[in-house]
């Protein structure tokens, strides 16, 4: 079963979207400089990496937000 956490991609640039997407999230937003050439040298924008950090903290407060809320859910449950 694959999980969130091994999402991957056939196509270069989306997989390295991915791979510094789930490196920030891992270390806060310290990722490694390793990390960075890597999706910078597999043509991650600046602008990209930007979007990327403001899709991690929108989502987060999104999640925030709703753990204060506790709104009524009107969709399925989905599993993870």
């Amino acid at each position: 079963m694959r999980t969130r956490e091994a999402a991957d991609d056939t196509d270069p640039h989306a997989d390295a979207v991915l791979r510094i997407a789930r490196e920030v999230m891992r270390t806060g937003g310290h990722a490694e400089d390793t990390a960075l050439a890597d999706a910078r040298r597999a043509g991650v924008t600046d602008a990209e990496l930007a979007e990327i950090v403001a899709h991690i903290a929108l989502n987060a407060l999104s999640n925030y937000f709703d753990h204060l809320a506790q709104p009524d859910l009107d969709f399925p449950e989905v599993s993870a």
